[in-house]
């Protein structure tokens, strides 16, 4: 587990034990498990976030520690930030561009495979004989409390926070205009990539007026704000809720008004304003 810094990454875990040592304490079990994985930091994160401030502090104080355990986000690869999160899924229409005539779409969503996910840097495997590959960039929130049937006014204090996510379709498969394509389309391996980091919720500002932008090979492409949704964000938690319980980890993507068509060998970065930037190469797949 690492906190992005100004002069790069801490690794909690390994910061941890001189801070713990400085001040005649231990690890618990639940500390110990929340620096290392994902999930157990999202379950623990009231007690663990400000140990994580506290760690921080403390080994920028000290330049011995500091040079060990902070790296520059250069010298390492960065996964997923939720690697294993218990439900992935896209979400949609969402965006006051899809509204016709006053008529608001229908809201759907569509859970997207465990083997679909990759992180930052990780290549987009394009699928032999594709129709139509694009890409969108997309807010994705991150559970992190569970439950089911939330309330819209309560929906807040389940999310712990929010990621980049690049949602990859096959939309030439959409021309058949079946459920079934619909979902072949969003299913294939590695089209549905997150990162750099999550944001917490209480450093986003405020979500609703965030600036989303996508560079296809450099060119920005899209640049649109969530101002523009037809939704709250807490709305998207309150219907999916109604179907299944969200759990701690779970990661909600809330939908793009543009695609953008890719091609093996293009690089995409999808940004988010007060996340950070998402970079992926598109390959063709090889037998």
């Amino acid at each position: 587990m690492g906190s992005l810094i100004e002069k790069g990454v801490l690794d909690l875990d390994k910061g941890c034990d001189p801070y713990v040592k400085a001040r005649g304490g231990k690890k618990s079990q639940a500390v110990l498990a929340g620096l290392r994985d994902m999930i157990d930091f999202l379950k623990n994160r009231e007690e663990i976030v400000p140990l994580s401030e506290k760690i921080s502090k403390y080994v920028m104080g000290e330049p011995d520690l500091s040079e060990r355990f902070v790296y520059d986000l250069g010298e390492i690869d960065l996964e997923a930030p939720v690697p294993n999160p218990p439900k992935t899924m896209i979400t949609g229409p969402s965006w006051k561009q899809y509204v016709r005539e006053g008529q608001v779409p229908e809201f759907i969503f569509i859970l997207k495979p465990s083997t679909a996910l990759v992180g930052p840097g990780d290549d987009i495997v394009i699928p032999k004989s594709p129709k139509q590959v694009v890409t969108e960039v997309e807010l994705a929130i991150v559970m992190g409390k569970p439950g089911r049937y939330i309330a819209e006014e309560d929906a807040w204090n389940h999310i712990a926070g929010f990621t980049v996510f690049n949602d990859v379709t096959d939309y030439g498969l959409y021309s058949e205009r079946t459920p079934a394509a619909m979902i072949r389309a969003k299913s294939y391996d590695t089209f549905a990539a997150i990162g750099p980091c999550i944001t917490l919720k209480e450093q986003m500002g405020d979500v609703q007026n965030l600036e989303l932008k996508l560079r296809l090979n450099g060119e920005e492409r899209v640049r649109i704000r969530t101002s523009d949704m037809i939704y709250p964000i807490t709305h998207f938690i309150t219907r999916v809720s109604e179907v299944m319980t969200l759990q701690v980890g779970d990661v909600i993507s809330t939908g793009c008004p543009q695609v953008i068509p890719v091609k093996p060998g293009d690089s995409v970065e999808a940004e988010i304003e007060n996340i950070g930037v998402l970079k992926n190469q598109f390959v063709e797949w090889k037998d």
